[in-house]
């Protein structure tokens, strides 16, 4: 599965990260494409496991509940950064 295939490399990369913090050498300056990139990884990890906890759900509610997480995510990123997260992807 590919599935299985990304997640080692993104522990490969959350071991990295982990590390260099450890080193307290600052800000790591990820770009905009990183934080673009963490973004998409986190909503798609985030709305996978959302459909495998809520099965028992119509299409229509899981729709209605991934566009009600999406706009909390949009929201806070945009409380806690100033980024709008649609410009990430529309400019």
């Amino acid at each position: 599965m590919i599935g299985k295939e990304l997640s080692n490399i993104l522990e490969e990369v959350e071991t990295s990260i982990w590390e260099l913090e450890a080193l307290e050498i600052g800000p790591l300056y990820f770009t905009m494409g990183g934080f673009r990139a963490a973004n998409k990884i986190f909503i798609s990890t985030l709305l996978e496991r959302m459909w495998l906890h809520t099965q028992e759900l119509s299409q229509k509610e899981k729709e209605e509940l991934a566009a009600k997480a999406g706009e909390e995510i949009k929201d806070l990123v945009k409380r806690y950064t100033g980024i709008n997260t649609e410009e990430l992807y529309f400019h």
